[in-house]
């Protein structure tokens, strides 16, 4: 990626972190009902910020655009990314494949806080509101597994 390129794509992702969760903000106020609301405020607007925080972390690292790295890492986006909008239809949680996955490929300790975070929150909806343990246990598994492979020596991109 040329120079301007990155730079304006780390610029794009920026913004994109801070007027996704206050659109999703925004949103909530629309919806009379509070699980509604909580959702919005509390589940999706978090996430809003963490994925073009990970994304703008990520692009600086990445050699090619088709490196082994490149290529995982856009997998998992898209797969949780295909969670988001297809709601029930995928059986794992997005949010868990994607801050599992996330947390332990990205070296910035900040960003792995806010990740932990986002695990400690997402486990509660998942467990506690939902009930939901299945696509909990699924997503935490298939962004372990992900990482793992991220890792594995063949894979680890040349830094």
């Amino acid at each position: 990626m040329r120079a301007l390129d990155l730079q304006t794509t780390r610029r794009v992702l920026w913004w994109s972190a801070v007027l996704l969760p206050v659109g999703a903000v925004a949103a909530s106020f629309f919806f009379p009902d509070w699980p509604a609301k909580r959702l919005l405020i509390f589940y999706i607007a978090p996430l809003f910020f963490a994925a073009p925080i990970w994304v703008r972390l990520r692009i600086s690292e990445w050699q090619t655009p088709f490196s082994s790295s490149f290529a995982l890492d856009a997998t998992v986006f898209l797969l949780s990314f295909l969670r988001f909008v297809s709601g029930q239809f995928l059986p794992f949680s997005g949010h868990m494949l994607f801050l599992t996955y996330s947390g332990l490929v990205t070296r910035r300790t900040g960003y792995r806080l806010l990740t932990l975070g986002l695990l400690v929150e997402t486990t509660i909806f998942k467990l506690w509101l939902w009930r939901d343990p299945t696509s909990w246990a699924l997503g935490l598994a298939i962004g372990l597994i992900a990482a793992v492979i991220y890792h594995w020596p063949a894979s680890r991109p040349a830094i």
